[in-house]
């Protein structure tokens, strides 16, 4: 069979949850993608594809029980976690360019609200303290502690949770080409998010390879983060504010030689 060269063909990801999914979830997920198709339409996100109906979703039955069906377009490319498993770290390139979607994504969902929001992750970093009091936990260390006492200060909202490798897509060339899977979304402080994001780039970005400092991808990536509206301080040795957070950050290599925690915002 030809096809035919001046169709547009389109494809599709069928998504079947588990019975014991709670819809209220399932929800939040489809609300969150209307919101930012209308928002944020140029982000590299799935639709939602609503049913004939004109419905979100649909059911099945199954032995398990009902499952709730839906259809989201399908995105190009692959995980970035595939690409580094076959030994292709990511390139400082492509790093900044998760960076700079990471922080957009964040403000986009600004004016989203859902009650399912609410519920509690274990990988919410909000939670550390709370989860490190279970038995066997490893212990926080003291400077890890004192930033968690400021994290309920922090601005915050319903975030993606999970903009990492395995839910970016890329191109052969490493151009970003799609963030998938909302299946984290929680509310959080906005600085969790990036934190998530930052901590899996870092595992595979090429720098750590190729003997480059990581705290220039990391200050590639974190300068994004300006286009969320309060300003921020970096905190020092002692505890003393020592940079706004544009100058902090500045240009790509400035944190390579300073240790700065960014612990909260100033607003101006």
């Amino acid at each position: 069979m030809v096809a035919n060269p001046h169709r547009i063909v389109r494809r599709f990801v069928l998504k079947i949850a588990h019975a014991a999914e709670d819809p209220a979830v399932i929800d939040m997920e489809n609300a969150a993608l209307q919101h930012l198709a209308a928002v944020a339409s140029d982000l590299p996100l799935p639709r939602l594809v609503r049913t004939l109906a004109g419905e979100p979703t649909t059911t099945i039955d199954g032995p398990a029980g009902t499952h709730l069906v839906r259809v989201i377009t399908a995105l190009p490319g692959r995980a970035l976690q595939s690409r580094v498993h076959e030994g292709q770290p990511v390139s400082q390139i492509t790093a900044e360019a998760v960076g700079a979607r990471c922080p957009r994504l964040s403000v986009a969902l600004q004016g989203f609200f859902h009650p399912a929001a609410g519920r509690e992750l274990d990988w919410d970093v909000r939670r550390l303290r709370e989860l490190s009091a279970r038995r066997g936990a490893p212990r926080i260390p003291s400077r890890t502690a004192h930033a968690l006492a400021r994290l309920t200060a922090l601005p915050a909202g319903v975030q993606h949770g999970d903009v990492t490798l395995t839910n970016v897509l890329t191109d052969t060339d490493g151009v970003l080409t799609g963030i998938v899977d909302l299946g984290d979304m929680h509310h959080t402080a906005a600085v969790c998010d990036l934190a998530a994001t930052l901590t899996s780039v870092l595992r595979g970005v090429e720098a750590r390879r190729s003997g480059r400092s990581p705290p220039r991808c990391c200050a590639a990536i974190s300068v994004t983060a300006r286009c969320n509206p309060p300003r921020w301080t970096c905190w020092g040795a002692g505890d003393r504010p020592v940079a706004d957070h544009a100058r902090c950050l500045g240009p790509p290599g400035a944190a390579a030689s300073r240790q700065h925690r960014l612990h909260h915002p100033v607003r101006r």
